[in-house]
């Protein structure tokens, strides 16, 4: 009797032990499951943030012309890491043209001896037709690539795609860089050194289609512009013109001499442009109401944030900077400013006077000074990189403006997600 329930208590203790050892065993596999989890998450939000980063530089990249099928490209990395996600590679495939294309990450997620693989893929096209109506009178959308304009003299125009077939001649001037140094999410934008960069377009006034540049009744200027925070180096000072059409840049009249409210040189019919000493956004535009030629002017407070020049060398990583839009429209003596889409300052004339005539072009990156020997920190240089500037021959609405920074921002349709 003894030694059979002796063997009955071993029988139990064994099973007992069994059961207690398969239940601490599915206790322990309970953090893998937790593991796995947490990979997984971790997994698909580095891959919504590599699919976006893809997308932004796929629509930076210059794809050769001529194939009628595929192009695939595809960039590897090397101990790319983000968490606990290494980043294998990201795979593009352009179909037919540049203007449709698929990416593909490919990443994995490792952590406590766990390792996961996780693929994902967006179809996108570009670009995306939201822009609203371009500008009709010069657009300068910054897409060709402008390889060393100082050995290769075709290499110093730019074309304008508004349809009046404008020229813009760049002076010393890098346009353009390509990944990661794209424009207001376009291929190409143009640097300006702060210091001896600038572009015209129609300056000599002669050629037929450069008299639309005149400032008739009703105009807008946009453009995009990252503007650099520190200037270069000795020539800070210089910033900084964005968009300048002269009111008459041969006018030898001062404050001090002439008519005392004339002195057109410094008196743009219309120009958009920062101003160092008050950290400001000035949106100017000089009427036609002779003498005295009324200067009104908006001017918005302005922080300057991305470093595109540091100690005189160019910023390799200024794409991490944002892009703004600057905008003027202008009719019957009311200017209205505009940075990225949102009015932020109206200003009405006393007199309701068209902007003085111009038949001097247009400048970008610095003023249009013709008089004898102008000192040079009054070019006032612009320092940083600008893309997408066009003149309309009107005076768009707000909801216009809004709708032509969103098109450009977000100039990429997304046709799927897979993941």
């Amino acid at each position: 009797m003894g030694r059979t329930m002796l063997i009955i208590v071993i029988l139990m203790s064994t099973v007992y032990t069994g059961i207690v050892i398969s239940l601490n065993r599915g206790m322990f596999d309970l953090p893998d499951v937790l593991v796995d989890t947490i990979l997984r998450k971790q997994a698909e939000s580095v891959s919504d943030y590599i699919l976006r980063k893809a997308v932004r530089n796929a629509n930076a990249m210059v794809i050769p012309s001529g194939y009628t099928t595929t192009f695939n490209r595809k960039h590897t990395f090397t101990n790319y890491t983000l968490g606990n996600c290494i980043v294998d590679s990201i795979r593009y495939s352009f179909l037919y043209s540049n203007q449709n294309f698929i990416v593909r990450t490919y990443l994995r997620a490792t952590m406590q001896g766990r390792t996961i693989s996780h693929t994902a893929e967006m179809g996108y096209n570009y670009p995306q037709e939201s822009l609203g109506t371009k500008p009709n009178v010069v657009y300068l959308e910054m897409e060709k690539f402008l390889l060393f304009p100082w050995l290769y003299a075709p290499n110093t125009y730019l074309p304008d795609t508004s349809g009046n077939n404008y020229t813009a001649t760049v002076y010393n001037i890098l346009i353009s860089a390509t990944v990661p140094y794209g424009g207001a999410y376009s291929r190409m934008c143009a640097q300006f050194d702060g210091v001896n960069n600038y572009m015209t377009v129609g300056v000599d006034g002669s050629i037929g289609p450069a008299t639309l540049l005149n400032t008739a009744n009703t105009f807008t200027l946009v453009c995009f512009a990252k503007i650099c925070r520190n200037g270069r180096f000795l020539y800070a000072g210089n910033q900084g013109t964005l968009i300048w059409i002269p009111s008459n840049p041969f006018d030898t009249n001062t404050a001090s001499g002439g008519h005392p409210g004339k002195n057109l040189r410094v008196k743009p019919s219309a120009a958009i442009w920062f101003n160092r000493s008050d950290s400001t956004v000035r949106f100017t535009v000089t009427q036609n109401n002779s003498p005295t030629f009324t200067t009104i002017e908006a001017s918005v407070p302005y922080t300057r944030f991305a470093v595109i020049y540091t100690l005189g060398f160019f910023n390799l990583w200024h794409y991490e900077y944002a892009w703004n839009s600057f905008a003027l429209t202008f009719s019957n003596g009311v200017l209205r400013a505009y940075i990225n889409g949102q009015l932020r300052s109206t200003v009405t004339s006393a007199v309701t006077n068209r902007a003085h005539p111009s038949t001097y072009g247009m400048t970008l990156g610095r003023r249009d000074l013709r008089y004898n020997n102008p000192a040079y920190n009054d070019y006032k240089y612009f320092c940083g990189l600008m893309d997408q500037v066009g003149v309309y021959d009107r005076a768009l609405a707000g909801s216009e403006i809004l709708s032509w920074h969103n098109g450009v921002l977000n100039a990429a349709n997304i046709l799927y997600i897979r993941d």
